[in-house]
């Protein structure tokens, strides 16, 4: 191992790229998190950034952390499309991270339960996750941009920092604003997630990958082509939203959240506080739903043989080589189309390979 000094270079040049104090300790052997974050700091200070500390009260009162927060820059998305975060995270109570955002300069309020759409980020709470030692749900505004992708990063990382982290009952859902496209714009978005779903599945863990999951539904090639012809023969807005607001909430693409937000919500990832993985997926995500609205996507069965096309249209799960031919093709499609620039093309192509990645 280098010195202490160059030992903190390499922290901070991990923490810039997204990795977590976990991640980073078992990469470098070192013996505990909170070992890494103090190096990290120590290598902040020694290259003359700033690291601005709160104190940030927690649980009743009688203890106090203190947590380091920065603002952290992430990918930059070419696309214009608004989008939003639902974060589902443990370890941390409403009250815990409501105070970890707001000492940190997030503006943020303690909604309790709520869907109301506010102007800033809100804490909510949620019953489906585990909340033995604490849970809530952090919900964004809505963002666009690479400022939108920056400041999720900001807000992961202070609730890393602030002790939150993320187990099998939680997700990360996006929500991206597809208001401004028409009926045939959004029933192709529709029928082709269907189509290449198994490329988005090569970014989840197994367990998130599921043909009938109670919180993550597959469509078959059947009720896919049904919904999509119904979206496109909506005679006018209220028909649309009568459409959409019947279909079922719990698929990994949420069309009925149309109707109150003007999005459709991708449902399918796991759990995550990496602010590079989340960035990366809205971006992804914003590719795809804008391609696909143009028609651009190619033909599945140029990437596919018959066999694996069935069971595409059968709604069930491919195999995880297959997942990654799909997403590698995806991805290269959307990268020549000028829809993700390289930087961002080229992590997801390395998620897309890298299981432990893959997991985070």
């Amino acid at each position: 191992m280098t010195d202490n000094r160059e030992r903190n270079r390499i922290i901070v040049g991990h923490r810039d790229n997204g990795m977590t104090f976990r991640d980073i300790r078992v990469q470098m052997g070192m013996p505990t998190p909170q070992a890494v974050r103090s190096a990290w700091l120590t290598g902040m200070r020694q290259a003359g950034r700033e690291v601005p500390t709160t104190s940030v009260r927690v649980h009743t009162g009688r203890t106090t952390r203190t947590i380091t927060t920065e603002t952290l820059e992430g990918f930059n998305t070419l696309s214009s499309m608004t989008f939003g975060i639902e974060i589902e995270c443990v370890g941390l109570n409403c009250a815990q991270a409501f105070l970890a955002l707001s000492n940190a300069g997030v503006s943020v309020v303690d909604a309790g339960y709520t869907h109301t759409v506010m102007r800033e980020w809100k804490v909510v709470r949620d019953g489906s996750l585990n909340s033995r030692n604490g849970a809530c749900e952090v919900v964004s505004p809505i963002l666009q941009g690479k400022q939108g992708i920056d400041e999720i990063r900001t807000v992961m990382s202070i609730l890393r920092t602030a002790g939150a982290s993320v187990d099998t009952s939680c997700g990360m859902h996006i929500h991206i604003g597809v208001k401004q496209f028409s009926n045939i714009q959004l029933a192709n978005i529709v029928r082709d997630h269907q189509i290449w779903n198994g490329a988005f599945d090569a970014f989840l863990a197994d367990r998130r990958i599921v043909a009938n999951g109670s919180y993550l539904g597959k469509r078959n090639a059947r009720s896919a082509r049904e919904l999509a012809d119904n979206i496109r023969d909506a005679s006018n807005a209220t028909e649309l939203r009568d459409v959409t607001a019947r279909t079922e909430r719990y698929t990994n693409l949420n069309v009925a959240s149309f109707p109150k937000y003007g999005t459709y919500e991708n449902r399918q990832h796991q759990g995550s506080l990496n602010g590079m993985n989340a960035g990366a997926w809205i971006i992804l995500t914003q590719a795809f739903y804008e391609l696909s609205a143009e028609g651009g996507l190619p033909d599945a069965s140029t990437v596919m043989d018959y066999a694996e096309l069935d069971i595409i249209r059968t709604g069930s799960t491919l195999p995880r080589n297959t997942q990654r031919v799909m997403a590698h093709a995806l991805i290269s499609h959307l990268h020549l189309a000028g829809k993700i620039d390289f930087v961002v093309a080229n992590y997801l192509h390395s998620r897309t390979d890298n299981r432990s990645f893959v997991m985070a």
